[in-house]
């Protein structure tokens, strides 16, 4: 069993209860250091109008396990989020747990080069 599971603070249940993905028509949500893709799993679930890019470091997606219902509209990218952000055009940028495991000056860097 996980250390983490059950644990309010690490559930993802309150995402997909509270995300109002219904009004974005087709649109798409960008996952911003999503791991592997946790969050928009479960969001493509419940909103399979909508398609997904999670976005971490190479080595991280390059580990993520993909299945084919996944693939269809969930994609992986590798990106440092210190660098510019290439995907401009989201409905929704998603950041889950990023901002409070990095210092003030980290977190205006992100800021700066992600320019949304």
């Amino acid at each position: 069993m996980s250390a983490n599971q059950g644990n309010l603070a690490y559930s993802i249940d309150h995402i997909a209860d509270n995300f109002d993905g219904g009004g974005l028509g087709n649109g798409s949500v960008l996952d911003v250091a999503g791991g592997a893709g946790t969050v928009s799993r479960s969001l493509a679930k419940k909103f399979q109008h909508l398609n997904f890019v999670v976005q971490d470091l190479p080595d991280v997606v390059s580990a993520v396990a993909v299945d084919a219902e996944d693939m269809a509209r969930i994609g992986f990218m590798g990106h440092d989020m210190f660098t510019p952000q290439p995907i401009k055009d989201a409905n929704v940028y998603f950041f889950r747990r990023v901002f409070v495991e990095w210092t003030t000056r980290q977190r205006r860097q992100f800021k700066t080069s992600s320019q949304l």
